[in-house]
């Protein structure tokens, strides 16, 4: 047998190192080649049960496995041992495979194989013609005349898309006299088909479809539905091995009957959003309530907070807050969600009831005898690029005296960013009766406002906690006022209550409060200045008639200070001559 491999166009560049000299697969060597001897290739087959095989894809033979969309062939061998042969033991074998035609294109080829083994191919056309053969290689021969020479045609892997479904609606309701829509299709024929896809937009003319749900059979029930509503509804079926889709089915139109009854009715409350403003990367908190309005029990539903931009013309994203799995009727509950803004601007925010998470008002998850008022008013929401930060001047100390006391304390307003603007502050946290002033108020960082605080005697001693909070961005810094000492007051009196020249006048001061030891200072007509008197009481006798005037101020040991005036009349007295 002329060696068939060595006639193709396509050369196998297979080298054996024989007897020390390397010896190119495909020269003829004469001496060698005249000497083998060959085997019919039937009869080799049928002598020693070996050769090429395939696995089974149908009842042809060879044949090979679909995998995904394309064909697979797994080419095997076996050299036969048991056969008495001059060629002597395999010592390698080798595969090519091609496609015939005019130029007979090679596939693929390969050589230092295993004398028993096999090779699989993954990279061939779906419904295509190929040719292979396997041949070994001796010890006494360079090539061996027992070669195998087969043929096949790959089937077509490829799996059809599934035909479109026809789709039927039926509106009805359920036992519970709940609104219901019962969907029914054709189901496909086609292999590996995994489930439909059913979508549903709500109006007579909508085309807003969103997903509903999946099913893998039919019919489907869509249920708890809004009564006298119209909506619409289209599937399509979907295989996940080969992520084919069918085209879509029909579109149906379908209305809710009026006679079943279900009016829940679910409404949002306003948003607060804190804080506000707030800066880039800041988690910004969102708190609301939902209620249900109607007259019925709300079944499960579900809460997003709807973010948009400062026009509301585009969500900029939708914060799930969960399902709340039912809510009687006249109950509320509380939701919440946070969102970090990762750019300044205007934003807003609302809450709303009875949402997919996509956010889409045309799709209910509870059937709502008005789905028109399920979201709350838009909040507005602030994202300044604009930092700063807050300091103090420590401790703010004061001691009350028998009038109003004062103390302050400076706010230092720091800029952290490139842009700056202007800053307020809130003060909290004093005792009742004090209160305070700010100057330089509104100023933009970085700067200073002073905060004056004024302390009547009233106010109880003790350590208070004083927190300033700048807006915008809620900025805060807070610090001690201490109150301490103890406030005072003087009454004074003189006896007697009128007087005669040159008679004896005795002031005496009535001290209340204060914290001793206490000092005494004595002013007024007549009295000396240097030094002035500091006994209590102290007396003086008058030598001129008229009103006489007499101020005692008393310091107590905290420098707290109270004082009174006092007016006596000096008489004539007979007893003295004037000259």
């Amino acid at each position: 047998m002329v060696n068939t491999l060595l006639s193709k166009k396509k050369i196998l560049p297979v080298a054996i190192l024989l007897g020390g000299l390397l010896i190119a697969l495909g020269v003829f060597i004469s001496a060698n080649f005249a000497s083998a001897q060959s085997y019919n290739v039937s009869q080799w087959t049928e002598e020693t049960g070996a050769g090429i095989s395939t696995p089974a894809c149908s009842s042809a033979a060879p044949s090979v496995t679909c995998v995904g969309n394309k064909p697979k062939v797994t080419l095997s061998w076996a050299y036969d041992t048991r056969i008495p042969s001059k060629h002597g033991e395999c010592v390698k074998a080798a595969y090519s495979i091609w496609s015939p035609g005019i130029d007979d294109t090679l596939i693929e080829w390969g050589d230092n194989k295993n004398c028993t083994d096999e090779k699989s191919l993954v990279n061939l056309a779906n419904n295509t013609p190929y040719s292979y053969k396997i041949y070994w290689v001796t010890v006494t021969d360079i090539v061996t005349s027992d070669e195998l020479v087969r043929s096949f045609t790959t089937p077509n892997c490829t799996v059809d898309p599934p035909a479109t479904p026809n789709l039927s609606v039926v509106a009805s309701c359920s036992a519970a006299n709940v609104p219901q829509a019962t969907l029914s299709w054709t189901v496909s024929s086609v292999t590996g088909i995994s489930n439909y896809h059913i979508e549903r937009c709500r109006g007579v003319s909508c085309t807003a479809f969103l997903q509903i749900n999946t099913s893998t059979t039919s019919p489907y029930t869509s249920p708890v539905l809004a009564t006298s509503t119209t909506y619409r509804y289209r599937v399509r079926s979907h295989s996940h091995t080969n992520t084919f889709f069918s085209p879509y089915s029909n579109v149906v139109t379908v209305t809710m009957p009026a006679s079943c009854v279900l009016s829940p009715d679910l409404t949002a409350g306003a948003t607060t959003a804190m804080p506000s403003p707030s800066i880039p990367g800041e988690s910004v908190s969102f708190s609301s309530s939902v209620s249900n309005i109607g007259t019925d029990v709300a079944l499960n539903f579900h809460n997003i907070f709807q973010v948009s931009n400062s026009s509301m013309t585009s969500t900029i994203v939708r914060v799930d807050t969960g399902i709340v799995p039912s809510l009687a009727v006249g109950s509320s509950t509380n939701i919440s969600g946070s969102h970090a803004f990762v750019s300044s601007g205007t934003y807003n925010v609302r809450a709303c009831a009875n949402m997919l998470t996509s956010g889409n008002m045309n799709i209910d998850i509870d059937g709502e005898s008005d789905v028109t008022n399920n979201c709350g008013l838009w909040t507005i929401v602030e994202v300044s690029s604009f930092d700063y930060s807050l300091s103090n001047s420590g401790t703010s100390n004061v001691t009350k005296a028998s009038g109003n006391a004062f103390t302050t304390n400076t706010i230092t307003k720091t800029l952290l960013s490139v842009s700056t603007q202007s800053v307020t502050l809130d003060v909290s946290g004093e005792p009742s009766g004090v209160t305070h002033s700010i100057s330089n108020q509104g100023c933009s960082p970085t700067c200073t406002s002073v905060i004056t605080f004024t302390v009547p005697p009233s106010t109880p001693n003790g350590t208070y906690l004083i927190r300033v909070t700048g807006s915008p961005l809620n900025k805060q810094t807070s610090f001690n006022l201490v109150v301490s000492g103890n406030p005072m007051s003087v009454s004074c009196s003189s006896s007697p209550k009128t007087a005669l020249v040159g008679e004896l006048v005795t002031w005496t001061a009535s001290v209340s409060g204060g914290t001793p030891p206490l000092s005494y200072s004595w002013s007024g007509t007549n009295i000396p200045t240097s030094p002035a008197p500091t006994t209590n009481p102290f007396s003086i006798r008058y030598s001129t008639i008229g009103p006489k005037t007499a101020t005692i101020t008393v310091t107590d040991t905290n420098s707290v200070q109270a004082s009174c005036p006092s007016t006596i009349q000096i008489n004539f007295n007979p007893l003295f001559e004037e000259f």
